[in-house]
């Protein structure tokens, strides 16, 4: 229709009064409330084009990526969010644009990156292109090193450390863990690779979430909700194999999750790894990543849903 196309047509000037009150107002409340420390952040300049690539490990990640640097960042964001008239109009304001679920073949995304770097923009982008389930990173976009070479302007990282732990996309609610916004300068506009792999394997490193190589305060522990909806991650039972046999043990302050087939039980921590629990609730394995736990369960035989009928 007309209004969904003028909904999907490129990117807008982002609205200074909006601007205005998230950097003026509500910067400093959003970095002391979700504990964020920008780490180098100087080093992306406050005026000029520029690409700044960043991890994509939760609903948040744009915003924070917004109020850690002090100038707009210019985002491609599926289409999807433009079909919604409220959250569409939100959005524009926020620098957002429009995008295919792959960017690098969207005509009318490129033409967007590219009008807004030549208008001397920051543009912002996350290469594996959606966010992580189990807190490692997804492959880049082979297509980004060939806009990168395209492009031809300064490329800079944000590796957001701890926001996995903070917010994993399987659960419920938010946890207050402190982050860390790590920025670097990838490489000058005038010193792009011609090797497309090393692009791509220079991105991966430079993104590479450490999560699951940090602590967090035992403290954090002890809240309830840990375990809650883990189960859309976790499908089959580590154990048995059984599907969607896990089931959330309540109350919630467990932290636990059962088989309902095997009666296995394990424990959920701040941290986002399991450890098996005996028939009092306590930890009594070693304590195992979610991400381990989920390549487990995924190199796991397939099995029919129902018995095969011999004839």
């Amino acid at each position: 229709s007309a209004s969904e196309e003028l909904t999907l047509r490129g990117p807008r000037v982002v609205n200074r009064l909006f601007y205005r009150l998230m950097t003026g107002l509500l910067r400093r409340p959003i970095l002391s409330w979700f504990q964020l420390t920008p780490v180098n952040a100087g080093v992306v300049p406050r005026t000029g084009a520029g690409l700044v690539l960043a991890n994509h490990a939760a609903l948040f990640d744009p915003i924070w990526l917004y109020v850690m640097l002090h100038r707009p960042v210019y985002f491609a964001a599926t289409e999807d969010l433009f079909r919604q008239p409220l959250l569409a109009r939100v959005i524009r304001w926020f620098g957002a644009f429009p995008k295919r679920k792959n960017a690098t073949g969207d005509v009318g995304a490129m033409r967007s990156i590219f009008r807004l770097l030549k208008n001397g923009c920051l543009v912002g982008i996350y290469p594996e292109g959606m966010r992580t389930w189990d807190g490692t990173n997804g492959p880049i976009i082979p297509g980004i090193a060939r806009l990168i070479r395209k492009l031809q302007v300064p490329v800079y990282t944000c590796r957001t450390e701890g926001s996995y732990l903070a917010q994993p996309r399987w659960a419920s609610r938010y946890r207050r863990i402190p982050m860390r916004g790590v920025f670097s300068r990838l490489y000058a506009g005038d010193a792009i690779p011609a090797d497309e792999a090393r692009i791509v394997a220079d991105i991966a490193a430079a993104l590479h979430n450490p999560d699951y190589e940090l602590s967090v305060e035992p403290a954090l522990n002890r809240k309830k909700g840990l375990a809650v909806n883990v189960t859309r991650l976790l499908y089959r039972c580590p154990s048995c194999g059984t599907l969607e046999g896990l089931k959330i043990v309540l109350p919630h302050t467990t932290n636990r999750i059962e088989c309902s087939s095997c009666f296995s039980a394990w424990v959920v921590n701040a941290e986002s790894r399991l450890a098996e629990t005996d028939e009092n609730g306590q930890p009594e394995g070693e304590w195992v990543t979610l991400a381990d736990m989920y390549a487990r369960i995924r190199e796991m035989p397939l099995v029919p849903i129902r018995p095969v009928t011999r004839l």
